[in-house]
């Protein structure tokens, strides 16, 4: 009879879950003489001048990995109630997902967040919202704004360039007028004019653009050392639940920038899901799939890279 290596019991051979511990068995020990699930999948016996460990592979991938694990259904329901039942929608789920990564970082055998945690998970949802207001949208907001005054500026010098076409040959004139009739102090005090716009229309776009371009630039590079650095934060987090992880970002972007390569990979797949998502929640099975598989694929995703980043002592 073969042995599980985490608690000791005995288990059947070709058994994927102990019937003690529960736990996965990537790993059983067998006995001289026993029944062992050998390569290819073909019952052979063990040999008796030694014990050998037989290897059998969970699979284990992004899509399917959470119906690997004992009693799943007990932890995926959070997900189907988690973007609902909760003052902000996903909250739950948010939370959920951080557990998921968390353990998938470490290399737990129990994979799967536990029901009785739920507290934690509605705390973490928060602390994910609160980041993501914090590092997104108040920024974006404030972007907003200044695309908007950039947008003004030039419709309005754009307006002053069609208007000085029609009123700069006479301006000269009337500031002449306006200045010996100042002298003569006859009509009071009049006003004179500055030219508008004087400046040819392939220079006055080409200083629009330009100024357009250097907000956008400036933003575009913000979302790439946000998006980066709050990917590196998220892993950092759920690995130490301490939220000021959360908040260092020169700090997790050089995690980030250190390993590039694996982020830009990561965030790549992911922006590939949220496309796929984006298309899916439109239908009711749909929204369901993104709410669940949606949920737990990018906890894989991520977990995956935490996993690396603790092989190589980058993250705790």
């Amino acid at each position: 009879m073969s042995t599980c290596t985490s608690c000791g019991a005995a288990v059947l051979s070709g058994a994927h879950f102990c019937s003690s511990c529960g736990r996965p068995l990537s790993q059983l020990t067998a006995e001289p003489g026993d029944l062992v699930l050998a390569a290819g999948g073909v019952i052979a016996a063990a040999p008796r001048s030694a014990s050998i460990a037989a290897q059998i592979t969970v699979n284990d991938n992004p899509f399917t990995w959470v119906f690997h694990q004992k009693g799943w259904f007990g932890s995926i329901w959070i997900l189907l109630v988690g973007w609902f039942f909760t003052p902000l929608p996903m909250t739950l789920s948010f939370g959920w997902m951080l557990d998921a990564i968390a353990r998938r970082s470490r290399g737990d055998a129990q994979r799967l967040p536990r029901a009785r945690d739920l507290l934690h998970m509605l705390r973490d949802g928060l602390v994910v919202w609160l980041a993501i207001f914090l590092i997104f949208a108040v920024p974006i907001v404030v972007f907003g704004i200044v695309f908007a005054v950039v947008d003004a500026e030039a419709t309005n010098r754009m307006t002053a360039w069609v208007l000085g076409r029609i009123f700069n040959p006479y301006i000269p004139t009337w500031n002449s007028f306006a200045s010996l009739g100042n002298e003569i102090g006859i009509f009071g005090t009049l006003p004179t004019f500055g030219l508008l716009e004087p400046i040819s229309f392939e220079r006055l776009v080409g200083e629009l653009i330009a100024q357009a371009a250097g907000v956008l630039l400036f933003y575009s590079i913000y979302i790439i050392v946000a998006t980066f650095g709050f990917l590196a934060g998220t892993i950092r987090f759920a690995l130490s639940r301490r939220v000021s992880d959360y908040f260092h970002p020169l700090h997790n972007f050089t995690v980030a920038a250190a390993h590039l390569w694996r982020f830009a990979i990561v965030v790549l797949l992911l922006m590939v899901l949220h496309y796929v998502n984006a298309i899916l929640v439109l239908s009711t099975i749909g929204s369901i799939l993104v709410f669940t598989f949606g949920i737990w694929i990018i906890a894989d995703i991520i977990g995956r890279l935490g996993a690396k980043l603790r092989e190589v002592k980058a993250v705790a």
